[in-house]
């Protein structure tokens, strides 16, 4: 009752309504009954793109689960428990840059000598965590936050994900997502996946492509100074 009336007032003065994704525009049209148009955080495509030489070998798996209460970590390691882990190559936790020893902690026994737990300390970590997948697996809506998802699409790195919050808008056809907490349909998707080179590639590929034309920098600054225009033409007018 205190707060919602001077936030009204302050919003009131803006020119210029813009949102960094669409479950941030529905949010900002209940809280203020004003819509606005969805620009996402750019992608840089010279730190994130696919490795110069085509991935060869067993295909790597790398797990987004960023997640201080390592529940997402742990979903995700009962989806990678119930794959059959000699098929895999690499295996790749990005965690949550916050007492990185908790993430390595949480990691059972028998595959602690097999995965590599990154911290996400910025986009060369996360291009790390990503150099050698074949297989992204976002553990949990909440690992939504932020770009990592777009940028694992950027490197040509297929996403495999439960559905839940903006991730559709973000993946689009361009990933396999699977009802929510469903821990049988993602060892499905992830197990077929591996055994189809081909549809990993024609993934990866419409996942590249939609970074493109969406979610890059050059796009997103075509858009803000599209906007800024239009508040300048609307001044001047």
């Amino acid at each position: 009752a205190f707060v919602q009336p001077l936030l009204e007032r302050a919003m009131a003065r803006l020119d210029l309504w813009a949102a960094a994704s669409d479950t941030a525009r529905r949010a900002v049209l209940e809280l203020f009954a004003h819509d606005c148009d969805v620009i996402h955080g750019g992608i840089d495509p010279t730190v994130f793109r696919p490795p110069p030489e085509p991935r060869t070998g067993p295909p790597g798996v790398a797990i987004i689960a960023r997640g201080t209460d390592r529940t997402g970590l742990r979903f995700a390691l009962r989806v990678l428990r119930a794959l059959d882990v000699n098929a895999l190559g690499s295996i790749t936790i990005l965690g949550p840059q916050e007492a990185p020893w908790r993430t390595r902690a949480a990691i059972p026994k028998a595959l602690r000598e097999r995965v590599i737990a990154i911290p996400d300390t910025g986009a060369a970590a996360r291009a790390e965590a990503y150099a050698h997948a074949q297989i992204a697996l976002v553990s949990a809506p909440e690992d939504l936050a932020g770009a990592a998802v777009a940028e694992a699409m950027a490197c040509g790195v297929p996403v495999v994900s439960t559905d839940g919050g903006a991730l559709p808008e973000v993946v689009g056809d361009a990933g396999v997502i699977v009802p929510a907490k469903n821990v049988d349909a993602l060892v499905e998707a992830i197990a077929s996946l591996l055994q189809d080179p081909q549809a990993r590639a024609a993934l990866g590929a419409r996942g590249k492509q939609r970074i493109e034309d969406h979610f890059c920098w050059h796009v997103c600054a075509r858009q803000m100074t599209d906007y800024y225009r239009q508040v300048l033409a609307y001044e001047n007018g």
